[in-house]
């Protein structure tokens, strides 16, 4: 299941540039992020390609990933000192992964608004694993996920944002826009209500924010019941 989330979180999509300047923020279109750093010494470093696209993520933690472009196609490939996973992505006419190819032959789909926004995700596994994303009419906000697995109710997520600031740590600002848009805002409290076993289990995390004279973010602190972290950013 750890593998499902990891999918979900990937692939969210919004349409981030229009409602950023229907709602006054500032516009990170053309931020990239340098570098990340996170709470134990763990450090990553993005290179980008002449059109912005992110091309390798270099960890001290022993992971490189690679990406390559073709038309219509993204290939992401995870190197580690034993092997190497490809992550295959098929791309629609509008630029968004329509579907996902995971080592193991696992295939994942997505299906999107008219507004662009992800709206459905599924896969073929033998007990399919699917998501329905829910947003605010008025901010256009995703205000939550619903997750099964079997057609059996496995867990939901919900958010709530900072909606006076802007997020400079989208997909985009990684270079990943193909994936489309994560969060149009920062979020402030991710709720998550999850079954363990025949028990419904919540965890909250909160998240806290510092920003530079950009408006950029440079770093999130995360508190739950299980601990907190703080990542690091830095910009070209």
């Amino acid at each position: 299941m750890k593998a499902n989330l990891v999918v979900t979180a990937v692939i969210l999509l919004c349409c981030a540039c229009k409602k950023d300047k229907q709602q006054g923020q500032t516009n990170f279109k053309n931020e990239r992020v340098k570098s990340t750093s996170w709470t134990g010494g763990g450090q990553s470093t993005y290179t980008y390609d002449d059109k912005k696209r992110q091309v390798k993520e270099a960890s001290n933690t022993g992971i490189t990933i690679e990406f390559s472009y073709e038309q219509g196609k993204v290939i992401r490939r995870v190197k580690q000192t034993t092997q190497t996973d490809s992550f295959i992505y098929e791309l629609n006419a509008e630029g968004y992964v329509k579907t996902l190819l995971v080592p193991g032959g696992i295939t994942y789909t997505y299906e999107y608004t008219v507004g662009g926004m992800l709206a459905k995700e599924s896969s073929n596994e033998p007990s399919p694993f699917a998501a329905t994303h829910y947003y605010n009419t008025t901010t256009g906000l995703q205000d939550s996920i619903r997750q099964t697995v079997g057609g059996v109710w496995y867990s939901t997520a919900i958010y709530t944002y900072y909606t006076d600031k802007g997020n400079s740590l989208r997909n985009e600002n990684l270079g990943l826009a193909s994936y489309g848009e994560v969060f149009l805002k920062p979020v402030k409290r991710y709720r998550s209500l999850y079954k363990d076993g025949s028990i419904i289990k919540e965890q909250i995390t909160d998240f806290t924010y510092t920003y530079d004279g950009k408006g950029r973010i440079i770093t999130k602190t995360t508190v739950s019941s299980t601990g907190s972290d703080t990542y690091s950013y830095t910009y070209y």
